[in-house]
């Protein structure tokens, strides 16, 4: 049985979906509150640390980022990371990864900018810059790459962000399931080459700094179900959060007959049908 958490540093995550309806009022219903822009059909969820955000495609289709494409295959499922970058200067990133994966990392894109509501301030333009990572395995078939917040005020730190009604408050990690041996190694590698070559540029405190990997018997262990196969070479099974209520987390979930429940302290309510994952709450702090 195999089973590790890593350090890792992501500034958000992206699931790809065939609705938003479904999502949204799953997310809501478990008193998750979103930062929905509905300028370009995202949707998002913003916490201290980092965000993830829902995007909508066909199935079989195709996922653009920009000069960036993968196939929008066996929905829902994460489909795009953006690594964190400190500070608003895309430079010392690139240069650090650059360096140690000078075949992989491609050149900077020229600032993007978008419209963005996520608290109530109003609409707020927001800036972001990006570079790719291509044919990294096993990050081959998402959109992978390091996003650089020009307006990271408008977001994670903004101090009038939206809350989330449940009390959520950080990412704690993502799980993710590894269909072998060779792939959890492969994983393992992979994540530990990035975070040591990128953990200096990083913006540490916030983003997304832990990564879980399990294999068969560890998934099968921790969520008492198999898990599916073939979605994605890296599939993320479940996302953990720290600081949400448990005890009203539950109630809804009862209301809404979703299934959960509780091990070691956490409490698991099973969201696969909608977005692929587990939920995960941690215990609260006393």
């Amino acid at each position: 049985m195999l089973s590790k958490k890593l350090p890792f540093c992501i500034d958000h995550f992206s699931l790809a979906g065939t609705h938003r309806d479904k999502p949204i009022q799953l997310l809501m219903g478990l008193g998750f509150t979103t930062a929905d822009t509905y300028k370009d059909r995202t949707v998002h969820w913003i916490f201290d640390n980092s965000y993830f955000e829902l995007c909508t495609y066909i199935e079989g289709g195709t996922a653009t980022w920009l000069s960036q494409q993968v196939k929008t295959t066996n929905l829902p499922r994460v489909h795009s990371y953006r690594l964190s970058v400190k500070g608003s200067d895309p430079n010392p990133m690139h240069d650090a990864l650059k360096a140690a994966f000078p075949e992989n990392v491609g050149d900077i894109n020229n600032p993007f900018r978008q419209e963005v509501r996520y608290s109530d301030g109003g609409w707020n333009l927001a800036g972001y810059q990006t570079f790719f990572v291509s044919n990294f395995e096993p990050f081959t078939d998402i959109l992978f790459g390091a996003t650089t917040h020009l307006t990271k005020e408008l977001i994670v730190k903004n101090p009038n962000k939206y809350p989330h009604i449940n009390g959520a408050k950080r990412l704690a990690y993502i799980t993710a399931y590894c269909d072998s041996q060779e792939r959890f190694d492969e994983a393992e590698k992979a994540i530990t080459a990035l975070y040591n070559a990128a953990k200096d540029a990083t913006d540490v405190g916030y983003n997304l700094d832990t990564y879980q990997l399990v294999d068969k018997e560890a998934y099968i262990d921790e969520f008492g179900c198999e898990p599916r196969e073939g979605v994605s070479k890296l599939p993320i099974v479940a996302v953990a959060f720290e600081g949400a209520n448990q005890e009203f987390v539950k109630r809804r979930a009862y209301d809404m007959n979703i299934a959960y429940f509780e091990k070691d302290g956490k409490l698991y309510v099973d969201c696969r049908r909608t977005l692929g994952w587990f939920l995960i709450f941690l215990p609260e702090e006393k």
